[in-house]
């Protein structure tokens, strides 16, 4: 999947909002895929919503490196737990004073798996006991994402809002399905309340 939203509208923390274009986007995610490390890799992306985590989320997919999208309100001890189990090599974190880049730092965790083939992991609430991790393939993510813009028959000419947060994999739906028809994408602010009718 190469494809880039035609347009993306976010808000930073102070509600401000931007917006960047394709052409834009395309130079953001060029910058974003050369600051990943090379395969074989497990990425944790400990970013809020926003074009930050776009980009990160879309340079990962891009160059095949596994995800895991980490919660903003995750405790110490359950992020450690998350890192272990998905074998995390870096980490994706905000870089201070900017609203389009990032910073990697390398991890070295004791006991981490060895990375894994997939497109990304997710964890389970963990209410019931320690958080399970959910390992998807590319293929399965590739496939959902193309039958959804061809049963949708998404086009440049749609936009798709991100209603979800990073760490629920219906986000990734939002984020790549926006991707792969070239639509627009708007990331409201986390204060943003929807209603629905």
């Amino acid at each position: 999947m190469t494809a880039v939203p035609r347009r993306v509208v976010w808000y930073d923390a102070a509600g401000r909002r931007h917006e960047a274009d394709q052409p834009e986007l395309i130079s953001l995610l060029q910058a974003a895929e050369q600051s990943l490390p090379s395969l074989p890799a497990v990425v944790a992306v400990r970013l809020p919503s926003g074009l930050p985590c776009l980009l990160a989320t879309l340079a990962c997919k891009r160059r095949q490196v596994t995800f895991v999208h980490l919660g903003g309100d995750t405790s110490d001890a359950r992020e450690q737990i998350m890192l272990r189990i998905a074998g995390a090599t870096h980490m994706i974190v905000p870089l201070p004073d900017s609203e389009t880049a990032f910073s990697v730092r390398r991890l070295s965790l004791d006991g981490a798996f060895a990375p894994s083939p997939y497109a990304y992991i997710m964890f389970t609430s963990g209410t019931t006991g320690p958080p399970k991790p959910v390992r998807v393939p590319h293929r399965c993510i590739d496939s959902n994402i193309a039958s959804l813009v061809r049963r949708l028959s998404l086009s440049r000419d749609d936009t798709l809002v991100q209603l979800t947060p990073p760490t629920f994999d219906p986000c990734l739906v939002e984020m790549l399905g926006a991707a792969a028809a070239e639509a627009s994408l708007i990331i409201p602010p986390p204060s943003a309340r929807v209603r629905f009718r």
